[in-house]
């Protein structure tokens, strides 16, 4: 399993999981129904992405939609940040983001993200990292949500629980370790 954790990390992280052991402090997630969007309708990645760029700049992470969406999509230009099993952790470093922060996302139908399996994307773990020293802790954050990810059970849960407040519950007691 560590293989394959590894293997996820580096796909994910562009090589540089070795630097996520080394700063293990910081900021830790915190979902709450704010940061929980479910049966979101968008049909491409890239709606999805100017949607989400669109949502952190209305509840105050964000200070400007064109600079964040475009942080997105060179990122995603790097390497798909599609994962496996319907899940993509899309991830922004940004000087347009104002905190660290995370947002799931569930779409009503799947999306073509470019994943390592090739499956559709049914659920989206967006992270948001203001660009100033942003390494340790984007890193921090990409890692904890790849040690969950390659649990069946945590994917299986995440896609049972139906409302905000029960996901917001399950995901702060799953990553705030």
């Amino acid at each position: 399993m560590n293989d394959l954790n590894g293997k996820i990390q580096r796909h994910l992280l562009g090589g540089n999981e070795s630097k996520v052991n080394e700063k293990r402090g910081g900021e830790k997630m915190n979902f709450t129904e704010e940061n929980i969007l479910l049966n979101v309708e968008r049909a491409t990645k890239e709606e999805l992405l100017q949607f989400i760029s669109e949502y952190a700049l209305e509840i105050g992470v964000a200070t400007n939609v064109k600079e964040v969406m475009e942080d997105f999509l060179q990122r995603e230009k790097e390497v798909s940040t599609g994962f496996t099993h319907g899940i993509a952790i899309p991830h922004a470093k940004s000087v347009a983001v104002t905190k660290c922060f995370v947002l799931y996302i569930r779409t009503k139908e799947g999306i073509d993200w470019g994943t390592l399996d090739e499956s559709a994307v049914t659920d989206v773990f967006a992270v948001f990292v203001p660009k100033e020293n942003s390494s340790a802790l984007h890193l921090k954050v990409i890692s904890s949500l790849a040690e969950e990810l390659i649990e069946p059970e945590f994917i299986e849960v995440i896609r049972c629980l139906n409302t905000s407040s029960e996901l917001a519950n399950y995901l702060n007691k799953k990553l705030r370790k």
